[in-house]
């Protein structure tokens, strides 16, 4: 009985060991860091894998069941917006209306960033330029904290009236 009882002790001190070592239990329970360069990071890296086709990695940036909405430039009236929601209708919008569309330079630039920490989000109002054309206030993006690293949440683009 008493080999049991100690085999047990063992495995739990090595489990809450190997928590701590990987990061998962102290990723897990802390807040969102308020941290402006990581956001423009993800911002920046899906610009950069849009720029270059890259499908699959652009995918890595997006949260399972995030959302792309296009308000049709009619921001306070959502009933004409088209919406593509989780991973599968993300990767079709970026294959068949973004890509095609052969964008050679993206830049995203924040305007205002607001951190919500009950809800691990960050909301990003930014000013989008492709190629030569700039949407002052054109999208809204939000991310979220998830396994240690903010991901793709949702944007709203063509929110200029």
């Amino acid at each position: 009985m008493r080999k049991g009882r100690h085999f047990g002790r063992r495995f739990w001190m090595l489990l809450i060991a190997a928590l701590f070592t990987t990061g998962m239990a102290t990723s897990c329970a802390r807040k969102p860091p308020h941290d402006r360069a990581a956001v423009q990071a993800v911002l920046d890296a899906e610009a950069k894998d849009v720029v270059q086709h890259n499908l699959d990695a652009v995918m890595t940036l997006w949260c399972p069941g995030g959302i792309v909405r296009d308000a049709k430039h009619t921001p306070n009236d959502s009933s004409d917006d088209v919406l593509w929601q989780g991973k599968d209708a993300i990767a079709q919008r970026y294959l068949h209306l973004v890509f095609p569309g052969v964008p050679r330079r993206i830049e995203h630039t924040i305007v205002q960033l607001q951190w919500d920490d009950s809800q691990k989000e960050a909301t990003v109002l930014i000013s989008t330029r492709i190629n030569s054309e700039t949407a002052i206030d054109g999208d809204k993006w939000i991310l979220r904290w998830q396994h240690g690293h903010y991901c793709l949440q949702e944007t709203i683009y063509n929110l200029e009236p």
